[in-house]
């Protein structure tokens, strides 16, 4: 099977395309893998986002993260999305960033643990854990945007790839994360309780 690089290299610098492609035509590449690579794609795009577009990545992040909570197979994306077309250099351009990536990730990526990737279980657990991390993109917290999209990123493409591993790896910067925050709101509200007492 080829892997997801290649399929978007192939595409998108080998094949003629039309001036316009839509996100429909891109989303069908991944086959039956739908959860991996939309996440992936979207965390990509969150972590190197301009200012002030976290929100809308975060949102489209959470309606997918959520489903994957709920133990659908497919994720629904609503059709006015996936009719929303990009010009054929513009995403040449994008995919000229992503493909790179996703080549140096795919060199340690394997099927295996794939049932965190299939399991009912394994993919609530990771949904709610991601569904975390996408409400984090959404809030306004200054610098607390890019590592849940990295988090996000590693754990959707182990989805894509059936690499149990590398969702470990999404999960457990999730969890380390959390963890930080916590005790930071922790600290911060001891140290209100002492000044303030």
């Amino acid at each position: 099977m080829k892997k997801l690089s290649e399929k978007l290299h192939h595409y998108f610098f080998e094949e003629e395309r039309p001036e316009k492609v839509s996100l429909a035509n891109v989303f069908a590449l991944t086959e039956e893998r739908l959860f991996g690579f939309p996440l992936a794609l979207i965390a990509f795009l969150s972590i190197f986002a301009i200012p002030g577009t976290s929100f809308i990545f975060g949102m489209a992040m959470l309606s997918i993260t959520l489903q994957l909570c709920l133990g659908q197979s497919k994720p629904w994306v609503p059709r006015k999305v996936l009719q929303t077309s990009f010009s054929l250099p513009q995403i040449q351009r994008f995919m000229g960033y992503l493909i790179p990536w996703l080549k140096r990730v795919e060199k340690i990526t394997k099927p295996r643990l794939t049932p965190i990737c299939h399991s009912l279980p394994g993919r609530i657990i990771l949904g709610i854990i991601l569904s975390a991390m996408a409400l984090l993109v959404v809030l306004p917290i200054p610098g607390a945007n890019t590592v849940p999209a990295i988090a996000i990123f590693f754990a959707a493409l182990g989805l894509q790839e059936d690499d149990g591993v590398l969702s470990l790896l999404g999960m457990a910067i999730a969890l380390i994360f959390m963890g930080v925050i916590i005790g930071l709101m922790w600290t911060g509200s001891n140290i209100f309780q002492v000044i303030f007492r």
